[in-house]
């Protein structure tokens, strides 16, 4: 039911746009798909949109966005770059996320790729992997399920064992500390976007 009183739907509005963040993901499907899974609360707006393009124009893109977007009544005030190392340029990848940061923007970044952050969700990787490997043990955790990139119930599959691929997460970070982040293979910091969703929803709890 829509509040009918002028002043009162001024104050919801207001409130409802200071919440309006936005998710740039390098995938199509699989991270798009995933980020969907998480319950938002109605009050947050939360975009979520694909920019499958390699890791230094995806920085660029962004940032680019965000500016166009402080010229609004209604801006995005906060920004997460998702995206993979890949086969890309470690100079490419390392400058992609000096570059988001510095313009004060957030980077959720998996090296090598985003199944990184299932595999975590059932153990704690510490040696590099082909990325078609990857895909191969994921499927093997998820049993009877083929995994396939782009499954759209990845977060329900997942979410029972969040808390301890935040962990790993965590320890593999510490592991790699001083290292570069093309370097530091593998690594992601997907869980602090994870983090930052689950703190939309506990403030509503």
């Amino acid at each position: 039911m829509k509040r009918q009183l002028g002043g009162l739907k001024r104050k919801t509005e207001s409130r409802y746009f200071r919440k309006k963040i936005l998710i740039i993901c390098c995938g199509v499907q699989t991270e798009p798909n995933y980020f969907r899974g998480f319950p938002i609360p109605p009050e947050y707006n939360v975009v979520i949109n694909s920019d499958a393009v390699d890791s230094l124009n995806m920085a660029k893109n962004a940032i680019q966005i965000m500016k166009t977007e402080m010229k609004r009544s209604f801006a995005f005030t906060e920004c997460w770059v998702v995206f993979d190392k890949d086969s890309f340029l470690n100079d490419n990848f390392d400058n992609a996320i000096w570059i988001i940061e510095k313009n004060k923007l957030h980077v959720a970044y998996s090296n090598q790729c985003f199944e990184l952050w299932y595999l975590l969700h059932f153990e704690l990787l510490q040696s590099s992997l082909n990325r078609s490997d990857y895909w191969t043990k994921v499927t093997t955790y998820l049993g009877t399920v083929k995994y396939q990139k782009n499954s759209t119930d990845m977060y329900d599959r997942l979410k029972d064992n969040q808390e301890y691929a935040i962990k790993n997460a965590e320890k593999l970070l510490e592991q790699h500390e001083g290292k570069t982040c093309a370097k530091a293979d593998p690594s992601t910091t997907v869980h602090l976007l994870v983090q930052r969703l689950n703190t939309l929803w506990k403030a509503q709890v």
